[in-house]
């Protein structure tokens, strides 16, 4: 059987991670980063940090490094950024290699059309890949707007 500090430690963890999963759910939580349309206060979407999360207004610091007081009644969608990943050039590329390769079969008179497009398939996926690597995306999940 397990002793009873073990199971009051365990038991402690699981609140503490439980509390951090609940916050996390709930929406956006200080050091965040955010992005809040807000037609009132900007007509593009603007994305910073969370600073503080008040009763009735959300504070950013947004890339121009100003703090900036949203109302919650202001904010029509709040969204909270999963992370930057790289951006998927792969199916772009393929396709592109495929579009040049039925070109080349259409346009080929000598025969050798079937010998080179898939040659040009294999450098669309590898150039599509190349070029992905360059770019990144960010992804977003809507979270719901404090106070609503």
């Amino acid at each position: 059987m397990m002793p009873l500090y073990r199971l009051l430690l365990v038991l402690v963890a699981l609140a503490i991670g439980a509390g951090n999963a609940a916050a996390q759910i709930l929406g956006a939580a200080s050091g965040d980063r955010v992005r809040v349309t807000a037609p009132t206060v900007s007509g593009k979407p603007i994305v910073g940090i969370v600073m503080e999360r008040k009763q009735d207004t959300l504070v950013l610091r947004p890339m121009n490094d100003t703090r900036m007081a949203i109302a919650h009644g202001w904010i029509e969608k709040l969204e909270r950024s999963t992370g930057i990943r790289r951006c998927s050039g792969i199916l772009p590329g393929l396709l592109s290699g495929i579009i040049l390769a039925a070109v080349v079969i259409a346009t080929d008179d000598t025969g050798w059309g079937l010998l080179i497009s898939p040659m040009a398939g294999v450098a669309g996926y590898a150039i599509g890949s190349i070029i992905a690597r360059q770019f990144t995306c960010e992804r977003w999940a809507v979270v719901p707007v404090p106070g609503r």
